[in-house]
Parts: C-alpha cells; structure tokens; sequence
C-alpha cells in the first residue's frame, strides 16, 4: 500500500511538473515572436561611429547606422520633403566600414534623373545580399513616394532592382510589426492597405519596371558607374 502511494505522488508530481513547463513555453513564444517582429527595424541599428567621413559629405546628413558581424553600414541623405536635413549637400547612399577602420568608405550613392530626390531608408542583410530600400518624394502626401528595393549579391560592386512600390509610412511600418525582416516586409506590404499600397509591375519582355519612379535614378559604385538593372 505504502508503494502505491508513492507511486501516484510521483506521478502527480511529474504531471504538475509538466503543466508548469506547458504554461512557461506558451507565455514565452509569443512574447519572443511579438518581440522579434516588431524589433527587426532597429535590431542592427548602433550609435553613430565618429568616422572620418568621405570628401563632401557632412555629419548631418548620416541618419541610421548599422551594423551586421563586423562590418558597418551608414546611410547619407539629402534634404527633401520626406526628409528635412540641415545640410545643403545633395548627395544621398550608404557609407561602408569595417571593424577598426578609421574613415567611412562610400558602398553606394545614389544620382537622381532631374526633379528627383531620392534618398536610402532602410539596410538589411538576408541570406548573405545586401538590401537597401529608396524612397523618393513622388507620392501625394508627406511621407509617401515610389519605393524601390535594391539588392546586391557580390557585397555593393553591382545592384538590381528587386521590387517597386507606393510607400506610405505609416502603412510600412504596420506591415513591419506583422513581419521578421525587410524582405518579409515588403512581401505583405501591399495587401495591407490596397490600392495605396500597389505594387508596379515588372515588364519581363522590356526587362524594367513600367512605373517611370521605378527607374528615377542611378545607382553609382566606386567599383563601377553602372546602373542598376531591374530583374525579378
């Protein structure tokens, strides 16, 4: 008798035991799900590094610095209705450093078709591509333009044109609290807030987007001039 009480103690025990487990693993997943979604945006962001910058460009103009593994990424922009920068430099890209370095070097600068200004918004790196995000001012309100998502598999020498989009800020921050990176952000994108959040269509035939704000700039490298190619 005295066994079998043992028995069914020890069995209580273990069910609790397991109840307890049970309960720490579902308060714990959503959390840790919620918090990575809504975390990617800023998840690689780091205070600005007291670089030497590149000729021509001023402090002012650095907005987000980033970095992945040991290399740096900061992003320059120009003034515009989208982006307020106290400098008069019209230049706008993205700055590249490595651990140790002691001056920023130019990864990518953008050169707009005239009444254009575009400028870099977002850096992410996915499955060993460099992603940037530009974001012209060519929308109907503040905060709105014609996004293009450029992508680079052979670290910034060379660019494509991934995707194009209307960009509405608050729509794509909505969509990226119910995303885990960039690349998921602009895939649910637009059906958030359709027809505003329209994605322009890519002509396999002529091999480039239709939507001419898809093709408003020049995507310039120190390795080459060569602009980037749209291709899906």
């Amino acid at each position: 008798m005295k066994k079998i009480l043992i028995f069914l103690l020890a069995i209580s025990f273990a069910l609790l035991f397991l109840a307890i487990t049970r309960k720490g693993n579902s308060d714990e997943t959503p959390q840790s799900n919620e918090s990575l979604k809504a975390g990617w945006i800023t998840k690689n962001k780091v205070e600005p590094l007291n670089l030497e910058l590149p000729p021509g460009l001023e402090k002012q103009q650095i907005s987000d610095t980033y970095k992945f593994r040991d290399q740096y990424f900061a992003i320059f922009q120009k003034s515009n209705l989208n982006f307020p920068v106290s400098s008069d430099v019209q230049r706008s890209g993205v700055l590249v450093a490595n651990e140790g370095d002691t001056n920023w070097k130019i990864l990518l600068e953008i050169e707009d078709q005239p009444r254009n200004k575009n400028n870099p918004y977002y850096v992410a790196i996915e499955n060993g591509l460099i992603y940037i995000l530009i974001v012209d001012t060519n929308g109907a309100g503040s905060g709105e333009g014609v996004a293009k998502l450029i992508e680079s598999s052979d670290q910034g020498a060379s660019w494509v044109t991934r995707d194009c989009f209307y960009y509405a800020v608050e729509t794509f921050l909505e969509a990226a609290n119910k995303s885990i990176s960039l690349l998921d952000t602009v895939k649910i994108y637009p059906s958030i807030n359709p027809p505003f959040t329209k994605r322009y269509e890519f002509n396999k035939n002529k091999g480039y987007f239709e939507q001419e704000n898809c093709q408003n700039l020049k995507i310039l490298t120190p390795q080459s001039d060569n602009t980037s190619e749209p291709t899906l």
